[in-house]
C-alpha cells in the first residue's frame, strides 16, 4: 500500500498537477465559462469567436491535448451561442501576434511569467493550472479541496482593465499571496 502511494505521489510530482483527470475535467468546464462572466464578453470575441489558447511546454503536449478534447467534448464548438475554438501553444512561440479571448498557462519552470505580460498588455483573461502560480500575475486558478474552489487574484484586476459581473464575485475564492 505505501508503495502504491509513493508511487501515485511520484507520477504527480513529475508528471505535474495538470495531469491530474478530475482537475483537467474542472478546468475544462469552469474556465470557460468564466469569459462569459465578463462584463461586455463580446469585448473578448477574436474575429466573432471565443478563442481559448493553452500555453504548454513541449513535454506538456499531451496533457495540453487531453485539456483541449475535454474542452471540445464539453462545448462542441458553442459556449452560450458565442463560437468556441481552443488552440494550444508552446511556450517557444508564444509572441505578440497571439490572438485569444483568454490564456491558460500550464507549468512551465522557466517561461510561467512570459503569458501574464502578453495577458496584461492585451487584456486577455488569464488562467494558470496550479494555484501557486497566481502569484505571477494570472487572474484565475482552479484547485479540487473539499469541492472545488475557483481561486481569483483581485489584485491583478487593475493591471487587466477587466470588470467582471457581481456573479463571479459570488462564486470565487480571492487568493491571498500571505
Amino acid at each position: 500500500m505505501r508503495l502504491l502511494l509513493l508511487s501515485v505521489l511520484l507520477s504527480t510530482a513529475l508528471f505535474g498537477v495538470n495531469s491530474n483527470p478530475l482537475l483537467l475535467r474542472a478546468q475544462a468546464s469552469i474556465f470557460p465559462k468564466l469569459i462569459l462572466l465578463a462584463k461586455g464578453p463580446k469585448a473578448f470575441l477574436v474575429g466573432g469567436t471565443i478563442v481559448f489558447a493553452i500555453i504548454h511546454e513541449t513535454s506538456d503536449t499531451i496533457t495540453a491535448n487531453k485539456l483541449k478534447a475535454l474542452m471540445q467534448q464539453q462545448y462542441g464548438g458553442v459556449i452560450e451561442g458565442f463560437p468556441f475554438k481552443v488552440t494550444l501553444i508552446q511556450y517557444s512561440k508564444l509572441d505578440e501576434t497571439v490572438q485569444a479571448s483568454a490564456i491558460m498557462a500550464l507549468h512551465s519552470d522557466r517561461h510561467i511569467g512570459e503569458p501574464v505580460e502578453l495577458a496584461i498588455k492585451k487584456n486577455i483573461i488569464s488562467f494558470v493550472g496550479d494555484a501557486a502560480d497566481l502569484n505571477k500575475g494570472y487572474l484565475f486558478a482552479l484547485n479540487l479541496e473539499r469541492s472545488t474552489v475557483i481561486y481569483m487574484n483581485k489584485p491583478m484586476l487593475p493591471a487587466y482593465r477587466i470588470e467582471f459581473t457581481d456573479t463571479l464575485y459570488q462564486v470565487v475564492r480571492f487568493f491571498d499571496e500571505n
